[in-house]
């Protein structure tokens, strides 16, 4: 959205209650958003609640610009009597992430982004630690960091862990801002801009990763992993370390710690899922990877690709039969309220990490460069940690919602299993790369 970092509200009487506002829509805009006309007003909006559900402002730019700054382009600061223009997250953004004063006020929050020292919740950033001030004669930096998940989600948590902790080590030469529920735009979209720099680090499975690199779709495969020790062992060892130098040069990302989102299910509104043949017919919502079109295509169903931020208004309208995720985000995005049979497929081990834009990490000093990987090997153990106890937890959630939870027999999973096999020699075609990564995987893996 051109020119949209220049806005300026030429109204300073902002509508009160500011903080229920923000509550209400979390900050979740469309990409229909204009930009801003001669008047400086912006129409068209539209502002997606928790559930998704929109609501259009053609008018009233005051409400637009609240819009604006929960995604992080503007702040309320930057709208308010004041008149201010600017942000440190904007600042931030247009210079790399460095910054040599302080952020300003939020009035929304009625204190600034980056001024606790542990992470809290802001209404227009999610949530952000850091001391205020780099020391004396250091310079300060901000990172970005964009969750795709809740607050409540593992996934999220952990970004919050990683805040407190490389504050702490940093001794609040970094500040880190975090985005819950895709604040940024579309999971696509936050990923595009952590690789353009816009965005200093999201946390996000490999599967958006695979449009840069469609080879790391090999550590996705169907039934590759039977235990979460063969994937930690996996992550650790030499696959690891080639997956992970591999993202950086293809996708200019670092990836600083694993981060572990839990084994997929689906979830459906139509029937238990307890062999290949009850797949047919379904319209399904998987990832963007080809390995999620084509896992759903082989079990029989058929794929749709869709932002998770839109699958929980799909399911209730009856676009959607069904979703490929995990238990956790089953129940942190609700989706066992509009999709009463969740099978425990266990199919793919979901692996993700906390990525951050390479050009972004390299320009830090040496010693920031080590507090953001000890930060990050602090999170890994907080996020396996966190999905361990939240699993349980989303099982027994989904029992006590109404909706019906079916475990697979090993028989059952085998049969799945043998429908996948086609799926492993279509990734091991795409590249040599991808081709030697399956028989690597396959190996250590006995898939």
């Amino acid at each position: 959205m051109a020119g949209v970092g220049r806005y300026r509200s030429r109204d300073t009487s902002w509508p009160a209650p500011v903080e229920t506002l923000v509550e209400r829509f979390k900050g979740k805009v469309s990409r229909q958003a204009r930009i801003p006309n001669r008047k400086g007003r912006l129409n068209g909006m539209k502002i997606r609640n928790d559930r998704g559900i929109a609501t259009r402002f053609r008018k009233g730019h005051r409400l637009a610009a609240l819009a604006l700054m929960a995604v992080g382009t503007v702040t309320v600061a930057s709208c308010s009597s004041s008149k201010t223009t600017g942000s440190a997250a904007a600042t931030s953004a247009s210079t790399g992430g460095a910054s040599t004063t302080s952020a300003p006020t939020s009035a929304a929050a009625g204190t600034s982004a980056a001024t606790t020292s542990t992470p809290a919740t802001s209404a227009a950033a999610g949530s952000s630690a850091a001391t205020g001030s780099a020391p004396a004669g250091g310079k300060h930096y901000t990172i970005r960091y964009s969750t795709v998940l809740p607050a409540t989600d593992p996934e999220s948590k952990t970004a919050d862990y990683f805040a407190q902790q490389l504050e702490k080590l940093s001794n609040g030469q970094i500040t880190v801002q975090v985005y819950y529920s895709s604040q940024l735009g579309t999971v696509q979209d936050q990923v595009n801009n952590t690789k353009a720099g816009t965005i200093q680090m999201i946390g996000v499975d490999y599967s958006y990763i695979s449009p840069f690199d469609p080879s790391v779709s090999a550590f996705l495969l169907p039934y590759l992993f039977t235990t979460k020790q063969q994937a930690y062992d996996m992550e650790a060892g030499p696959l690891g370390a080639s997956l992970s130098q591999d993202v950086i040069d293809k996708a200019g990302l670092r990836g600083v710690g694993w981060l572990e989102f839990g084994w997929r299910d689906v979830a459906n509104n139509k029937r238990p899922l307890t062999d290949p043949a009850a797949f047919n017919g379904l319209k399904i919502r998987v990832t963007p990877s080809s390995i999620g079109a084509q896992t759903a295509s082989a079990f029989g169903a058929t794929p749709v690709t869709m932002d998770i931020s839109e699958v929980y208004t799909s399911l209730k309208q009856g676009v959607l039969n069904g979703v490929d995720t995990t238990l956790t985000t089953i129940v942190s995005s609700q989706f066992q309220n509009v999709a009463k049979y969740v099978t425990d497929l266990q199919y793919q081990y979901d692996m993700g990490a906390m990525f951050i834009n390479n050009k972004f990490f390299e320009s830090l000093p040496s010693d920031l460069q080590a507090d953001v990987n000890t930060a990050a090997q602090a999170a890994q153990v907080f996020n396996r940690n966190a999905q361990n106890t939240a699993q349980a937890a989303a099982a027994a959630a989904v029992k006590t919602s109404g909706a019906q939870l079916i475990t697979l027999t090993d028989a059952q999973k085998a049969v799945f299993k043998k429908a996948s096999q086609p799926v492993y020699a279509k990734i091991a075609a795409l590249s040599p790369q991808a081709k030697q990564w399956v028989d690597q995987l396959s190996a250590i893996s006995g898939g």
